[in-house]
């Protein structure tokens, strides 16, 4: 989450509306967010002294302003869109195969690599393709405007479909769990996916949030583990984030606050004509601006939305199964944060804890007219 919400300021950095400044600053940023990706990550293994050097050579290469970046736009694959960014991101990712290797073994780096390459391979090389193709060559007035319209068009098309093949998605054989959800949710139920077992995920996701790019995806494990109903009522918290337009919501925050950074920096350029220092200096506090904002929205909003989905989804189990939805779908977030070997009472960036939400579900369950006190989940 942190690289793409680099890549996001990456990009309004890109697009400038004076003259581009002389050093790359726009790399400078890019191999700035990796070097902070490959620090978080290796935070997290016990690393051999092979590893050790990978993680420490790989790290001065991205953090160095203008180093590897510079490299990279000096040489021949620095002329093509896509191919320049990823050998951009060529050094994090050999060396997070070579402390998830070392950790885990080979399969499951590999498998691990599968599954967030495209995650964060995806926003740089939409990014790069919106910049190519949004006329950010030149500096024109519009050139930023386009290019804000190409990126929501990326996220909302290609970004699925490209995630889709990237990951080998399958669609569900289980006929009797799709008649079934069919006849709750009609049309508005996505196509469901699996998640290959070799990727080792355990989760469930919607996927997109505007057919036909949109996707609703559960891991191979938890169809093993969950039954009928608790299955239902994953599924049924899933589309609780689609019924309340959740992904269209982030992507709407995420849009409209590059936006505003982008015309204030335009209006401030166009009347203060700054040359220099001064010049990079603001082109710098958007991306610094946007990252601060993201960084502290972000999560709140992410888990307000869960807590949203959770209450979406025990209403709709309660007209089917009546008193027993409440414990139908504590059971099934019980045994989902279990498979994935996640605490019960560890809250992650983007999720409260599975006691924040039981005791959120109890409390709606408890006083189905009042609102729930979401801030108690924070």
């Amino acid at each position: 989450m942190l690289l793409q919400i680099l890549v996001y300021c990456t990009i309004v950095l890109l697009a400038r509306p004076v003259e581009t400044v002389d050093e790359p600053l726009a790399s400078w940023m890019v191999c700035l967010a990796l070097g902070v990706f490959q620090w978080s990550i290796a935070r997290s293994f016990q690393r051999s002294l092979l590893a050790e050097i990978c993680w420490a050579a790989t790290s001065l290469l991205m953090i160095w302003p203008g180093n590897w970046g510079g490299i990279i736009y000096a040489s021949a694959w620095g002329e093509i869109p896509l191919l320049r960014e990823a050998v951009l991101l060529l050094p994090a990712i050999l060396s997070r195969l070579t402390m998830l290797s070392e950790a885990e073994g080979i399969p499951r780096a590999l498998a691990e690599i599968r599954l967030s390459l495209p995650l964060t391979c995806g926003p740089v090389w939409l990014g790069s393709a919106a910049a190519h193709w949004g006329g950010l060559a030149g500096p024109t007035s519009d050139s930023g405007v386009w290019t804000i319209a190409l990126i929501v068009i990326f996220l909302i098309a290609v970004y699925p479909e490209f995630l889709r093949r990237s990951w080998g998605l399958t669609p569900v054989d289980s006929p009797d769990l799709a008649r079934r959800l069919q006849s709750q949710f009609g049309r508005s139920l996505p196509p469901l996916l699996v998640w290959p077992e070799s990727i080792g995920i355990t989760n469930a996701a919607l996927l997109g949030c505007v057919p036909p790019f949109r996707y609703l995806v559960i891991s191979a494990s938890l169809l093993d583990t969950l039954t009928p109903r608790e299955l239902e009522a994953v599924i049924a918290h899933e589309m609780g984030h689609l019924r309340l337009r959740h992904v269209a919501r982030r992507l709407i925050a995420i849009v409209a606050a590059a936006a505003v950074v982008l015309g204030v920096r335009y209006w401030l350029s166009a009347w203060l004509a700054p040359q220099g220092l001064q010049q990079t200096l603001l082109e710098a506090s958007a991306p610094c601006l946007l990252s601060a904002y993201y960084l502290w929205s972000t999560p709140r909003q992410s888990r307000r939305m869960e807590l949203e989905a959770d209450a979406w989804a025990a209403a709709h189990l309660r007209t089917i199964y009546g008193n027993q939805a409440t414990p139908l779908l504590t059971a099934a977030l019980r045994k989902l944060s279990v498979a994935a070997n996640v605490p019960l009472e560890q809250a992650k960036w983007l999720h409260p804890s599975f006691y924040q939400r039981e005791a959120a579900l109890r409390q709606r369950s408890a006083a189905p007219g009042e609102p729930v006190v979401w801030e108690s989940a924070l």
